[in-house]
């Protein structure tokens, strides 16, 4: 047999008389037959402690009598234990119901007592219930709770509403801030105003369709641009004749030249600002070369110095192995990068990145994204239809296969180069796979006298160009031969370049396919292309424009002319 469990009975209060006598103790075995279950809500704070240490009983037997308040197995039973809110006859609903309309103040106050116990005494009995004095007193009186079986009646009794406590309680927990939205619900908000917003997204949607559009501010200011005039001819330019690349040349001795040395090779040195723009012409006037400058811009300065930061700091890095060095165009480690096709390569194709992390980090720099939007539409401005046949080829690229990655959110062009470090100076070479009629556009990086150091060298042209920091200049790289001067010690220089591999073009206009796949499985289409290419170097210094195409052009742009 279980052992028998105190249970503490308050003393009973008389609500007439209004006294107490004195407590008793009261003892309730496991094979207890008779109900124990007392009124629930009568008008005594004593009945309602009794009522309460039934509901805690820790025996099944005991648990079925306690909890017939609610769950009565017998009528009358459950008459005289639901009279709080079911009373059977109207004489005990009439009793029960008093507490809420009493008739008089003092039976309401007695009536009340169970909630609102008037003394402290009588309140410190009506909550002893729930705190226990000892542990084996509370144990006892939670054991109720943790019956194994409830009855069939307990599953229908209605849902226990939140008392005032609990939701007091709830106040005081850490509580969600209406005005924060997740970001499925909206997008973090970006400093931009709604029309702003607007305007930028028109821009893109603009940029998309049509490529950069030279501003009517840059045109109305062409006419006043002094020219460099130079006696070369385009055509003896060492093309290939299909104009997909440059013939193998080779280079001046694979070293680096100081300015020294440049000048007693009888080279003339022309001093640039880096800002303004100046276009090399050649003796049929056509626009074959432009020191495109930079933006006035404190924003667009402060751009290229953290570009120059990251390149340095990527350069300085121990990932870097001989592998990564250049050594055809100097003693530097360089990061090249983008969608190229040509000799060895099936179709186009990325570029597989030996250093992923560095890579990615330089790409998602918005001073390096500006740097190489400024570039692209320098190349807009200054040879539009080369701009435009450059559009037009690789969005067919791009379209052709999802798997290519564009570099640039706003740049024409597909790939390019990051030469790192802090001692970036080139050796004379060409980029021969590059598009030979098109431009690549490079720009310099870093903290260098620029009178000094730095310049660029365009051998064939026998000029030295200062080359300042933060400035553009856009050239043919495949088909003139170019290198740097030394900077003098202790100055830090970089560079950055884009390009178009001139295999990428082949690929267009064989249709998708290499030579040989063209030859074998489209024999007419073959045969055209082959005769199209001694053409091809022709039609494409066709469409470099000279300066006074471009002045025209401005004049119908800023005028609002077509």
């Amino acid at each position: 047999m279980p052992s028998v469990h105190d249970i503490w009975t308050p003393s009973i209060h008389d609500a007439s008389k209004n006294r107490s006598t004195d407590d008793t103790w009261t003892q309730f075995t496991n094979n207890t037959s008779t109900p124990t279950a007392l009124i629930h809500d009568v008008s005594t704070p004593s009945t309602r402690e009794s009522t309460t240490s039934i509901h805690d009983v820790s025996t099944p037997s005991t648990r079925e009598s306690t909890t017939s308040a609610h769950n009565a197995s017998t009528p009358s039973t459950r008459e005289s234990m639901l009279s709080v809110h079911n009373a059977s006859t109207p004489s005990t609903r009439e009793s029960t119901t008093s507490a809420h309309n009493a008739s008089t103040p003092s039976t309401r106050e007695s009536m009340l007592s169970v909630h609102n116990a008037s003394t402290p005494s009588t309140r410190e009995s009506t909550t002893s219930a729930h705190n226990a004095s000892t542990p084996s007193t509370r144990e006892s009186m939670l054991s109720a709770h943790d019956a194994s079986t409830p009855s069939v009646d307990d599953m229908s009794t209605p849902p226990i509403v939140p008392s005032q406590s609990s939701t007091k309680l709830s106040l005081l927990l850490p509580q969600r801030d209406p005005s924060v939205q997740t970001a499925s619900l909206k997008r973090p908000y970006d400093g931009l105003s709604n029309s702003h917003r607007s305007r930028k997204y028109q821009r893109t949607l603009q940029y998309n369709k049509h490529g950069h559009a030279p501003k009517p501010s840059l045109l109305s200011m062409l006419p006043s641009c002094q020219p460099e005039a130079l006696n070369v001819k385009l055509d003896a330019l060492p093309a290939t004749q299909g104009a997909y690349g440059a013939k193998p040349t080779k280079p001046h001795k694979s070293h680096l030249y100081s300015l020294d040395a440049i000048k007693a090779l009888g080279f003339r040195i022309i001093p640039w600002d880096g800002c303004t723009p100046v276009p090399f012409v050649s003796e049929d006037g056509r626009i074959f070369m432009v020191l495109a400058g930079r933006p006035k811009d404190p924003a667009y300065e402060r751009a290229t110095e953290e570009a120059f930061d990251l390149l340095r700091e990527a350069g300085h890095t121990t990932a870097f192995t001989h592998e990564d060095y250049s050594e055809n165009r100097g003693h530097y480690p360089a990061l090249n990068i983008g969608v190229t096709h040509g000799v060895g390569t099936h179709s186009p194709l990325n570029r597989v990145q030996r250093h992923p992390k560095i890579t990615a980090k330089l790409l998602q720099s918005e001073s390096i994204q500006r740097m190489a939007s400024f570039a692209s539409s320098a190349f807009a401005t200054w040879s539009p239809k080369v701009y435009n046949h450059y559009k037009l080829y690789m969005d067919k690229i791009f379209a052709n296969d999802s798997t290519l990655v564009r570099l640039f959110r706003r740049s024409i062009f597909p790939a390019a180069t990051f030469n790192l470090g802090s001692v970036v100076c080139t050796i004379p070479h060409f980029d021969i796979k590059n598009c030979p009629y098109g431009w690549c556009a490079i720009q310099s990086l870093g903290k260098f006298n620029a009178k000094k150091g730095g310049h660029f060298v365009v051998w064939g042209l026998k000029v030295a160009i200062e080359f300042p920091a933060g400035s553009t200049i856009l050239m043919p790289s495949a088909v003139l031969e170019h290198s740097n001067t030394s900077i003098e010690h202790g100055e830090e220089r970089a560079s950055f370049t884009q390009y178009a591999s001139g295999g990428l073009f082949r690929w267009v206009d064989y249709g998708y396919r290499t030579e040989k796949e063209l030859k074998r499985t489209n024999p007419k289409l073959y045969q055209e292309q082959m005769e199209l290419r001694p053409t091809r170097w022709k039609r494409g210094l066709g469409m470099l424009c000279t300066l006074q195409d471009l002045i025209s052009k401005a004049a119908f742009e800023v005028s609002g002319q077509v």
